[in-house]
């Protein structure tokens, strides 16, 4: 098993937004693509989100996040996702 742990820091003023997007679109796609979500928690002061996710080796996590990036970006998906991830690259959540 690999344990990957990440970690992402807000831009100023835009904690609450990542926190919808994560909630809203990664975590669904993390269900559809097999992510296994082990662990997560956000900092309340900075709005950091912080998690762990399991693989059962490193082809499987190359595979898994190549799949969950096509899938944000809106390849292989729904022209309304795709409209989403348009949305969010305007606003420089993307």
């Amino acid at each position: 098993m690999i344990y990957e742990l990440r970690h992402y820091i807000p831009t100023e003023g835009m904690k609450d937004r990542m926190r919808e997007r994560f909630a809203r679109d990664s975590l669904p796609l993390f269900n559809k693509t097999g992510i296994k979500l082990i662990n997560f928690w956000e900092t309340p002061e900075s709005g950091e989100i912080w998690y762990v996710v399991e693989w059962p080796d490193e082809k499987a996590a190359s595979v898994g996040w190549q799949e969950f990036v096509q899938l944000r970006n809106g390849k292989r998906s729904r022209p309304a996702r795709s409209k989403t991830v348009r949305s969010q690259q305007a606003t420089g959540l993307c």
